[in-house]
């Protein structure tokens, strides 16, 4: 039954499209298409089927989350990399922030599908799977393996395995746990001498069976039914066992279907009975192994039950309607039923078509919500598309919320970025678990697809690289606030047939009492803001150039949430063009360092962000009379230095990029300061200052091709007042031995101290997306870009992505801002790169001075000492000065060095954390200075 579901599953992702889909409801009141992904973690497998990925997972109340993976030859996780001969598997704990606690790797040691189980009285885990010859648990051996042996065991939060005992293969296995700390076991034996813990099994019963905490059997109990018709001799008389489900209290559920009577135990009393066809039960047995009562569910598939504090119950599976053209469909279906049996509500699938949708965990909360794990199989047209009640689910598998009275809530699920459609993308949810405040943890896993690329999942924020295991939070405790942005060409306030998206990515935030989140808008126009409760107050911190808000007329949209998981939609903001605006912008951007013999290249950017088009127009790189000319691209007239192109019809939001490549002579001195600027003037522009623009850059030697930097390393208060930008750029290369198909770079902007309203995407060497969420999250992509490695091709393999920001004028004297970047290329862990800092700083004597000598601090930032590396000219006097932002001296030291090579360290220890001037004094003069950082 598993092979066949698997199969249904890849037919239908063969045929698959996906469309984002949106639900609308009344602010408070109705549901929202999703909640926030907070993080997503990846356990990276190299080479592998989908099968072997995820074989269990659970989650704890304390949001511990655990899961083990199946690998071939090496898996990746939390930066560490484990290898294996062959198959193996690793147990993998990540903690409520998406950090990983621990990993074990297990050799000859591999879990049943769904055999983790918390347990929730002390944290502990059950554990069940197969014990090979020589297994072992984190290097240790583990005793009693065999070619055909099973175990069950249990290890600590910690990772240390406490207990383990064998038992015999069961068929329709499944595990399930209770808050007095007990584990029950359930399946079928495949033949009458098989016994565990003692208790004697059989092939033609059901056997269930309690573990305490120590591993020792309580009791066994067995259920049967009468035998199918044409079933085998030896068949356990229940034409179905979907598994068993966890009841707080103690005890646990027991979900099936059985032909025509249902028994317990050695009773020969029918404990249920059904019709010819079949019926399906779900039975109650208490922490004493007493059957407290069978109940019929509703026609269809059960897949699985829980339980609340209360004593209600609650079913998933696929169930059996008609649908409108009157034929019977299976979809997704959930159920409540109080503890005397009586149905509460009911929430089935409405499809125009037969479905094989389906529910398939499911899990309720204290408050009584519940939160269901569907298959969806979205295909191509809307028409087919998997619907509960207003939520659409527009992925394979997705996660659906409804609340205690059985309201849809909200859907949240996987996507692609970019892509229109989602066939051959395979990614599978394993499971799904909530902590003590209802917070969800969703486990999927993700392969490759047929073109054997590196695939590329975003979980909402999130973006994911790379085959494996990934491990998702979903915040439940937020409110969402949606709508679109587009372009109100006669600026009505009302968006109009015809009048399209924004064609450029804007900033939208929403502020609250205590707490303000951006997000950024899609191509299609559309954005989803996360809240808390209360009122909110949602608008653009900044309208671009030359345009102004149309709607709405205040210039905000307000609103209020009572409690969570509400949508307040159709929160729309229209931007109208000024009329008549012509604005040219220039950027000049180097894609690596300059160093000297080597080829490098500038790429000059020039967009058009006025309102009107430029007809035509002229566009010139002049390169610094030190550097050698090369080439250009696209080819460009040369006089000298001097490269000039031209273009035509620049529509606004039009961009054309033109890139030359020179060389350095190999004996420029390292330190030697380069400028080459840009122009594309134009007649009547209404801002003259961008249509130039300079690159500075010092020649460097060996150096980090994966960096950032930025233009300003200090501003003054004045300027932090006038909001001068913050340009960074992050550059990137491929030092691999293999194409890189897909780069992602992340970096977490820091919002006390950047205006995350003003952030803009300014150049980039590769078609990109990007995106700012949350508090500060900024992710780009570079999907598809096939960047050379290096020894291929040193220009190819390099890239680069510009972006601006401003940074907050509530920064005071002596406030540091640091960026630091990640840089992802296909399966590889991140790159981090360095960190590159402005300094909000009084303008003093202790600048750079361009004809001083070229000399090192290391290291930046610093702890306890700071090292000065210079090469002295000449031997005599030598001072260094340690200052404060005001200028003062806090360290001094003055010596006399010989000629060469000088080390000389400096005490940072009794100064405060913070940004200082380090200046030298050489003995020929002048003085120059660098800042250092002391954390």
């Amino acid at each position: 039954m598993k092979f066949l579901r698997y199969a249904l599953l890849v037919m239908c992702l063969l045929v698959a499209g996906m469309r984002p889909a949106a639900a609308q409801g009344t602010p408070g009141t109705g549901p929202s298409i999703g909640q926030s992904f907070e993080w997503a973690q990846l356990v990276r497998t190299l080479r592998e089927f989908p099968q072997r990925y995820a074989q269990a997972t659970t989650t704890d109340l304390a949001g511990n989350t655990y899961a083990s993976v199946g690998f071939r030859d090496s898996v990746r996780v939390g930066g560490q990399r484990y290898t294996a001969t062959g198959a193996a598997d690793l147990l993998v704990k990540f903690d409520s922030t998406g950090h990983v606690a621990w990993a074990k790797p297990m050799r000859g040691l591999s879990f049943d599908q769904g055999g983790l189980k918390v347990n929730p009285a002390t944290g502990d885990l059950f554990l069940s799977g197969q014990l090979l010859p020589g297994a072992t648990w984190d290097g240790t051996p583990v005793p009693g393996g065999g070619p055909n042996a099973f175990f069950y065991g249990k290890c600590s939060p910690t990772g240390t395995l406490l207990w383990s005992n064998l038992r015999p293969a069961l068929a329709l296995l499944t595990l399930a746990t209770d808050h007095l700390g007990n584990l029950y076991i359930a399946g079928k034996a495949n033949n009458n001498t098989s016994q565990i813990g003692g208790f004697g099994l059989d092939s033609t019963s059901l056997s269930l069976v309690q573990v305490n905490g120590a591993g020792v059997v309580q009791w066994l109990r067995k259920l049967r039914g009468d035998r199918a018709v044409g079933a085998p001799n030896g068949g356990i008389g229940l034409t179905g066992f979907s598994g068993l489900g966890p009841k707080p209290g103690g005890g646990v559920l027991v979900l099936g279907r059985f032909q025509s009577s249902l028994y317990f135990h050695s009773g020969t009393t029918p404990v249920q009975t059904g019709g010819q066809q079949g019926s399906n039960f779900v039975a109650s047995v208490d922490a004493s192994g007493a059957l407290q009562w069978s109940r019929p569910l509703p026609i269809g598939i059960m897949n699985a039950a829980t339980a609340d504090a209360a004593g209600n119950y609650y079913v998933t599976g696929a169930f059996y309607t008609l649908n409108p053209q009157g034929f019977l469909a299976s979809g997704i279906g959930v159920a409540k039923y109080n503890s005397a049996g009586a149905e509460q509500w009911r929430r089935t699938e409405q499809s125009d078509t037969t479905s094989y949708a389906a529910g398939r965990q499911i899990a309720v909360d204290g408050a009584g919500n519940v939160t269901v794990l569907a298959d969806g199989f979205p295909y191509g047209s809307a028409r087919f598309r998997t619907r509960i009640g207003s939520l659409v689910l527009n992925a394979v598998s997705n996660v659906v919320h409804f609340n205690s009275l059985g309201q849809e809530q909200w859907v949240a699920n996987d996507a692609v970025p970019g892509a229109a459609s989602n066939a051959m993308r395979y990614v599978y949810g394993t499971g799904v678990g909530l902590d003590g405040r209802g917070n969800v943890y969703y486990t999927s896993q993700i392969s490759n697809d047929t073109l054997r690329r590196q695939p590329v999942v975003q979980f909402g924020a999130q973006t994911v690289i790379g085959a494996g295991v990934i491990v998702t939070r979903i915040g439940t405790q937020h409110n969402t606030v949606a709508g679109r942005l587009y372009l109100d060409q006669n600026g009505n306030g009302v968006r109009d047939a015809g009048e399209g998206p924004f064609p450029v990515p804007v900033v939208v935030q929403a502020a609250q009492a205590s707490s303000s989140l951006v997000a950024t808008t899609s191509a299609t126009g559309s954005y989803e803001l996360f809240t808390g409760s209360g009122t909110y107050s949602a608008g653009l911190p900044q309208v671009p150039v030359h345009y102004t808000l149309s709607q709405p007329a205040s210039g905000t949209h307000t609103g209020s949430f009572a409690g969570y998981g509400r949508l307040d939609s159709a929160k729309h903001f229209g931007i109208r063009p000024l009329a008549n605006q012509a604005d040219l912008r220039v950027t000049l951007t180097p894609y690596g360092a300059a160093r000297p013999g080597f080829t490098a290249r500038y790429r000059l950017t020039v967009e058009n962000v006025g309102t009107t088009t430029v007809a035509n127009g002229t566009a010139a790189v002049t390169l610094d009379s030190r550097l050698l000319y090369v080439s250009s691209t696209l080819n460009g007239s040369r006089a000298g230095q001097t490269v000039t192109w031209t273009y035509a019809n620049l529509a606004p939001f039009g961009r054309r990029d033109f890139d030359v490549m020179f060389s350095l002579p190999t004996n420029i001195a390292l330190g030697t300061q380069l400028s080459s600027t840009a122009t594309a003037p134009l007649t009547g522009d209404a801002t003259l200052d961008d249509n130039s623009a300079t690159a500075l850059q010092t020649v460097t030697g060996s150096f980090d091709p994966n960096d950032i930097t930025v233009n300003h390393s200090r501003l003054t208060p004045a300027q932090v007042a006038a909001g001068l930008p913050l340009d960074y750029t992050i550059r990137f290369q491929n030092m691999g031995t293999d194409t890189a198909f897909t780069v992602v770079i992340t970096d977490t902007l820091d919002h006390t101290r950047l205006n995350l309203g003003t952030m803009e995407l300014i150049a980039q060497s590769h078609n990109c997306m990007w995106s700012l969420s949350g508090r500060g999250l900024l992710t780009v992509r570079f999907r598809n870009i096939e960047l050379p490695h290096r020894t291929q091709d040193v220009i190819r393999s390099q890239g680069f992505v510009r972006f601006r920001v401003r940074p907050r004028t509530t920064l005071a004297l002596g406030d540091i801002v640091p960026n630091e970047a990640d840089i992802f290329f296909d399966y590889n862990d991140p790159v981090r790169t360095n960190t590159a800092t402005t300094t909000v700083f009084l303008a003093t004597a202790v600048l750079n001075r361009r004809d001083a000598p070229t000399w090192d601090a290391y290291p930046n930032p610093a702890t306890d000492l700071v090292t000065v590396a210079a090469d002295l000219a000449t031997a005599g006097p030598v001072r260094i000065e340690l200052l404060d932002v005001l200028g003062r001296p806090v360290r001094q030291q003055t010596f006399k060095a010989p000629a060469g090579a000088l080390r000389q360290t400096l005490d940072l220890r009794g100064l405060a954390s913070g940004l200082y001037v380090l200046r030298l004094t050489p003995p020929t003069g002048p003085a120059s200075s660098r800042q250092v950082v002391r954390e």
